[in-house]
């Protein structure tokens, strides 16, 4: 009975980032509000049946620590926010998310469910492009509700193009990963391939330039993370299915709009279907090495570089996102046109700028969750309603202060801080869970993906999978790092 219990409670972690896209992102009240209860009443079954509720590792619960206590600084804000309604919106959210790291870590704790993370997000974001492309794909068949700020972006379910972009961008990298891991079973390897041109397509009909490069950064991890022949193989698959499927959609542009024609949704359909069915007869027919070297040394030599990577690109995204600007009226967006891509244009700096007056302006405790809206009206200098400040860094600095910061802190160090034991234990998993966070970190400090659920919630399973590889419980229940399951999982691939 218990092991029922906990195996229907990690089916309900695993399905519920995509379940959240399909109630707008989990972005508003009720379905905030109900995510949030029913997390934690999972971790109230963890704390309860999982024989290990939480991490054993020190970084692993300084993660779960920080991601716990910004809830709690978040609901405390509504002190001295200017309107405690928003703060409270904000502590749900947070809440949420404590929460699904905590049930997660407790109910991560056998092979069977950590081998089921990567399957669960790559088949949930298939699911959502599926849907998202149906109405291009077949017009007539399919009509979706349309969002007057998309402009033609493809934004649902979730109805914002951006976070739409974050779980695609995500998925990506963790099928290109499944994909180079020949321990996978064939089946899997090839499920991964079919659903590539799909989410390929989706990614880049949400114009959302932040996702667009998300994704290549964390593939580019992955190369670094793991630079055998196979992934290898994987990465240049990938590249070639997303180039044909784009290639198809431009191609035949009526697939570029929600008012597209019948005719040129038909002919990409196949396209996508034929690609699907030869990426999938490519991958069943690979075979590769064993898991990645767990010499400590290599995992260090690896790593390092994807950080660096990650900070410089960083860096380069949060330069170029205030060259130009925007039109105004329009959101922040510019028409949807694939051209959109080739434009620096934003608004961002200015968001930005407002942010940091308000940080100065309150450095200790910030000016409270939910906070930005109001500053943003009264200190703007564009015309142009933002309630975020398209940064999570940014915007922690602004609404909660040092102390925010900290905790935020905290809970990102924390799971860094897991990753290079998470590596040398199990780089089957390891390599692709980091790399799909180093992407929605990097995504995370230029939009609000943190105010949108079904965007986190993949972060935070991947963050808890990290957190649970790096446990040495894990070590030493398993025995040799994993190996024995390693090479059990790569016998029935």
């Amino acid at each position: 009975m218990r092991a029922a219990v906990l195996r229907i409670s990690l089916a309900a972690v695993l399905v519920a980032p995509t379940a959240a896209a399909f109630v707008s992102g989990g972005y508003f009240d009720q379905a905030r509000l109900v995510l949030a209860v029913a997390a934690w009443l999972l971790v109230l079954v963890v704390a309860a049946l999982a024989p290990i509720p939480l991490p054993r590792s020190r970084s692993g619960l300084v993660a779960v620590a920080g991601l716990v206590l910004l809830a709690g600084w978040v609901l405390a804000s509504m002190a001295w926010a200017p309107l405690p309604g928003g703060a409270w919106d904000d502590a749900q959210r947070v809440a949420l998310y404590a929460g699904g790291l905590l049930a997660a870590c407790g109910l991560l704790r056998d092979r069977a469910g950590r081998l089921a993370v990567e399957p669960a997000l790559v088949g949930g974001a298939l699911v959502l492009a599926v849907y998202a492309l149906s109405e291009r794909l077949l017009p007539g068949v399919f009509e979706l509700e349309q969002s007057r700020s998309a402009l033609g972006r493809l934004d649902q379910p979730l109805t914002y193009w951006n976070a739409e972009g974050s779980v695609m961008a995500v998925a990506l990298v963790l099928a290109v990963r499944m994909l180079g891991t020949p321990q996978r079973p064939r089946a899997l390897r090839a499920g991964a391939a079919v659903a590539l041109p799909w989410i390929a397509l989706a990614l880049y009909l949400t114009l959302s330039r932040g996702a667009l490069a998300a994704a290549g950064i964390g593939i580019i991890a992955l190369a670094l993370l793991d630079s055998s022949r196979v992934q290898a193989k994987a990465i240049a698959l990938a590249v070639a299915a997303g180039v044909v499927a784009v290639a198809a959609a431009e191609a035949f542009p009526g697939v570029l709009g929600s008012d597209g024609s019948a005719g040129d949704g038909a002919v990409v359909l196949v396209v996508l279907l034929v690609v699907s069915a030869v990426g999938a007869a490519i991958a069943v027919r690979w075979s590769g090495s064993a898991a990645p070297a767990r010499d400590p040394r290599r995992v260090r030599t690896v790593a390092l570089p994807a950080i660096l990577l990650a900070v410089v690109a960083l860096g380069a995204l949060v330069v170029v996102s205030g060259a130009g600007r925007e039109p105004p009226g329009l959101g922040g967006a510019s028409e949807a046109r694939a051209d959109r891509l080739r434009s620096l244009g934003s608004n961002r700096d200015e968001y930005w700028r407002v942010a940091f007056d308000v940080a100065a302006a309150h450095p200790l405790l910030g000016h409270g969750s939910g906070s930005f809206d109001i500053d943003w009206s009264r200190e703007r200098t564009i015309t142009e309603g933002v309630r975020d400040a398209h940064s999570l860094t940014i915007e922690t600095a602004a609404e909660l202060g040092a102390v925010g910061l900290l905790l935020l802190a905290l809970f990102v160090g924390g799971v860094a801080a897991s990753v290079p034991a998470a590596l040398r234990r199990d780089p089957v998993l390891a390599v692709g869970a980091t790399a799909g966070l180093v992407a929605w970190v990097l995504h995370a400090q230029l939009d609000w993906l943190w105010e949108m659920p079904a965007a986190t919630l993949n972060a935070v399973l991947l963050a808890a999978l990290v957190v649970t590889l790096a446990d040495p419980v894990q070590e030493d229940r398993e025995g040799d790092g994993g190996q024995q399951h390693d090479d059990h999982v790569g016998g029935v691939a």
